[in-house]
């Protein structure tokens, strides 16, 4: 008797720490909040206290968290950077309805892993901007090496009005890249059915269009 309650008890033991790593290693979700009210500097990324900008945001998100981007106007450059072993999700709340505007490269993606941009209308501001509306490209480490920008999402977004160069340029060793649903509204092109390369081009590792 004395033998099987010790086994029930050694059992019932290791049921208890099974069942404590998992619901470690399950852990919510957190979701954080950029708004055009925001603040960098006093904001914690609440709803009630949000960021100002997605950089920022990124600087200070935990990995595997959703970034929630309320609807308005963002202007100025965008850096997608940080690394993400179970990934960052970026997306405008209400899709199309986060802007995205800078006179230059609107997004710069030079230090990133493991991070998706969704739902956002993205474009230069106007005539007169500098080149390319949103640029991948590897400068983590030495060219081929193999830590390098990679795991990089963008998904259903508005690309347009690029009035100087590619929308979108992939290139220097990224590598993994995932490009989605997008649509290219200045050119009258879906970014998924034609690659012209005055709109969209990309030299990297591994591409995926879809």
């Amino acid at each position: 008797m004395k033998v099987r309650i010790f086994w029930r008890l050694l059992g019932l033991a290791a049921v208890t720490v099974l069942t404590t790593s998992i619901t470690a290693t399950a852990a919510p979700t957190a979701i954080l909040y950029v708004a055009t009210t925001g603040n960098d500097s006093t904001g914690d990324g609440s709803l009630s206290n949000p960021w100002a900008t997605i950089t920022h945001a990124l600087d200070n998100a935990p990995d595997g968290s959703r970034i929630l981007v309320r609807p308005g106007t963002y202007n100025g450059r965008v850096h997608l950077r940080g690394s993400f072993a179970r990934g960052v999700t970026i997306r405008s709340e209400i899709p199309y309805r986060a802007r995205l505007r800078h006179n230059s490269t609107v997004i710069t993606c030079f230090y990133g892993q493991g991070i998706t941009l969704e739902g956002f209308d993205i474009a230069h501001t106007g005539p007169g901007a500098g080149a390319l509306v949103i640029q991948i490209q590897d400068l983590i480490g030495d060219p081929g090496g193999d830590d390098f920008v990679r795991r990089i999402t963008l998904r259903n977004n508005v690309l347009h009005d690029s009035y100087n160069n590619d929308i979108l340029k992939i290139n220097n060793g990224a590598g993994y890249i995932t490009v989605e649903g997008n649509i290219c509204t200045d050119s009258g092109l879906t970014c998924r059915r034609h690659h012209d390369r005055t709109r969209f081009s990309y030299k990297a590792r591994r591409v995926t269009i879809a």
